[in-house]
């Protein structure tokens, strides 16, 4: 089965009612743990327990997309929350879109950390692994810098219905959304642009 069918159906049953803030922190903080167990693999740790290379990336891959997929849910219960009646659709593709530019970025912002130590085919050959060892604690745990914005969000979905339903909106908010977006947009396209040349 699927991973988002599994978060979706393990979301329902035991996390509905928890606090979307303690849902976020909670994924967050698996999310490093198993990040770092990469330097299992990367000190051949797995080897010594006797998990093969491949069952163990496969495992640690598996768990890791199923804690990002528990971690999504709340965002979407907030975007349900946020859609006015007749807009679902754009609504749908706005999450999307948002969505699938973080993930470029994330990926594009980690493909130019791969400047900051040598990780080249050349030095791994050579058995040299500490540029890999550096750069996997260095993004792992640059993973907890959003939880210190994660006062922001609702605590639940019973929060997000009554701010929805004081209709104020936020000029700056929208901005903020807007501003990040074209950034992050830029930020992609140019650091592509510029690795293509």
């Amino acid at each position: 089965m699927h991973n988002d069918e599994n978060s979706l159906m393990a979301f329902t049953a035991f996390f509905f009612n928890t606090s979307w803030r303690l849902i976020y922190i909670g994924t967050t903080v698996l999310n490093i743990v198993f990040s770092l167990a990469q330097l299992l693999l990367v000190e051949r740790i797995n080897q010594k327990m006797g998990i093969p290379d491949v069952v163990f990336a496969l495992g640690d891959n598996t768990f890791a997309s199923f804690v990002m997929a528990l971690q999504y849910m709340p965002t979407c219960i907030m975007f349900v929350v946020l859609c006015p009646e007749g807009s679902e659709g754009t609504t749908y593709a706005l999450l999307t879109t948002i969505s699938n530019l973080a993930g470029t970025v994330a990926s594009d912002f980690g493909s130019w950390m791969t400047g900051i130590w040598d990780v080249s085919n050349e030095t791994l050959e050579a058995g040299d692994f500490q540029g890999v060892f550096n750069l996997t604690v260095l993004t792992s745990f640059l993973q907890i810098a959003p939880i210190v914005l994660v006062f922001l969000l609702p605590a639940t979905k019973e929060e997000q219905k009554a701010l929805r339903d004081e209709g104020e909106t936020s000029w700056w908010g929208g901005m903020n959304l807007f501003l990040v977006v074209v950034a992050s947009f830029l930020f992609t396209v140019g650091l592509n642009v510029y690795l293509l040349l």
